[in-house]
């Protein structure tokens, strides 16, 4: 059984062209990911409720809606910047894989000039 020339070449090629885009894809979802974010929680007392509730209750309600706020506020951040470095990573694979492909093509047209 006779192969064509190359055949393997080529399809080494295809396999770096088809790994960077699948790194490119995950790269931009996890950019859409970074843009994303969890909203702070509001939360107002009625009047009626007001009554009911001491004001040393009230404040220890507010103090604790504050805190989980800034929480948030604090992963929203962390949880953006490691999507982006995880992107980036993502983007850096897969130009290299582009640049393995574009190596093989190259080392083809360079064995098989016209």
């Amino acid at each position: 059984m006779k192969t064509l020339p190359f055949q393997s070449t080529k399809a080494l090629a295809l396999s770096w062209l088809f790994f960077s885009l699948i790194r490119f894809i995950l790269g931009f979802i996890h950019i859409r990911a970074a843009m994303k974010t969890i909203k702070p929680i509001k939360f107002s007392i009625s009047d009626a409720t007001g009554r009911k509730i001491s004001s040393a209750a009230q404040e220890e309600l507010n103090r604790l809606i504050s805190e989980v706020n800034d929480y948030i506020e604090r992963y929203n951040q962390s949880s953006s910047r490691q999507h982006i470095i995880t992107a980036f990573g993502y983007y850096a694979a897969a130009l290299t894989a582009l640049f393995s492909m574009l190596l093989i093509l190259r080392s083809m047209m360079l064995r098989n000039p016209r």
